[in-house]
């Protein structure tokens, strides 16, 4: 441990450095903060991955995948810790489970999947999160429930906690031991969860119930469209809020061309076509696109479907932008 204390405090190449000297898969990009511990055995850290200052993971296996973000004074403290690609783990989180003799002691957190600061996870024993999951702040969760003698009479609760893909779990909500949620789950805030959630429901209350179900409705194209342009419409708006010109060149129903910043240098056209086959009318052109399987090899882009994108060049501004709004409608992308 006093190792790690001390490595710790080296600059962060030179610990990428040290840890590919001693067989560690570390890829480019990645950028250790000041006093971040790492104690255990390290699988790999993938590529640009950022571990903040002052955070502390302890565990006998670690493995961080690509683009994790993990917040500055956290603690993390299991038998196996997983943060696969796109993760994040919020400020002031603590996750503890690793004790002598609890060989169980696991937590995973899923792709793109979010846990927000102020949270508490009991990891005794596997807590497993999916991917496409938002766990809000102040949130607890518990794989273990008893204190008081279970040979005097008192209830002893245990069981691991399985959370499943594309989850909301808003701001203070108590999940017990044992509990399971399905896929495509919205949970109400302060809800305390106990038992299995099925899959497509909403639940909410203390303790909670599921009021309905099933609640992702199907999606038509015509709906999807009129969504994209909601989408449009908000960035219309907030570019008007914040004094920045965003000119409508030609908008129809399957397509949306604007200038956003004409004129200046970081400018630059923002295009969709339900045609993922049309060109884009500018050179310096941040595209969107709606199919499932588009990634250009060259330009800017946002896939609204796959959440992915890539921003290079004068086109960064209106990306953050355009990545911004597209989060603010639940869509967060990763990069491609």
């Amino acid at each position: 441990m006093l190792k790690a204390l001390l490595f710790s405090l080296l600059p962060s190449f030179v610990k990428t450095w040290w840890l590919r000297r001693r067989g560690v898969d570390v890829g480019p990009g990645v950028h250790i903060g000041f006093g971040m511990v790492l104690h255990g055995k390290i699988r790999r850290i993938g590529d640009h991955a950022r571990l903040g200052p002052l955070s502390v993971v302890i565990a006998d296996e670690i493995e961080i995948g690509r683009w994790v973000r993990f917040h500055p004074l956290t603690l993390m403290r299991a038998g196996k810790v997983t943060l696969k690609d796109y993760a994040k783990i919020g400020s002031l989180t603590i996750v503890n489970g690793k004790e002598p003799f609890f060989p169980r002691s696991e937590i995973s957190v899923g792709v793109n999947s979010y846990i927000c600061p102020l949270c508490w996870i009991d990891c005794g024993q596997k807590v497993i999160i999916g991917d496409d999951v938002s766990i809000g702040g102040a949130t607890h969760i518990f794989t273990h429930g008893s204190f008081l003698p279970y040979l005097e009479g008192f209830p002893f609760q245990t069981g691991d906690v399985i959370i499943g893909n594309r989850v909301y779990i808003p701001w203070r909500v108590f999940i017990m031991p044992g509990t399971k949620i399905g896929d495509d789950v919205i949970i109400g805030a302060k809800a305390l969860l106990r038992g299995e959630f099925p899959e497509n429901c909403m639940a909410v209350g203390i303790p909670a119930k599921i009021i309905r179900q099933p609640y992702r409705q199907p999606m038509t194209d015509e709906e999807r469209l009129r969504r994209l342009h909601e989408i449009f419409d908000r960035m219309i708006e907030v570019a008007k809020e914040l004094g920045v010109r965003f000119d409508i060149v030609e908008r129809t129903d399957t397509r949306f061309h604007a200038h956003w910043k004409p004129g200046r240098p970081e400018g630059a056209t923002l295009f969709f076509d339900l045609d993922p086959a049309a060109e884009c009318p500018e050179g310096r052109c941040l595209r969107i696109y709606l199919d499932e399987e588009s990634f250009p090899e060259r330009g800017s882009f946002f896939n609204a479907r796959t959440r992915r994108f890539r921003f290079e060049g004068p086109e960064k501004d209106l990306g953050r932008m355009v990545r911004r709004i597209f989060s603010y409608f639940g869509v967060r992308g990763m990069p491609a």
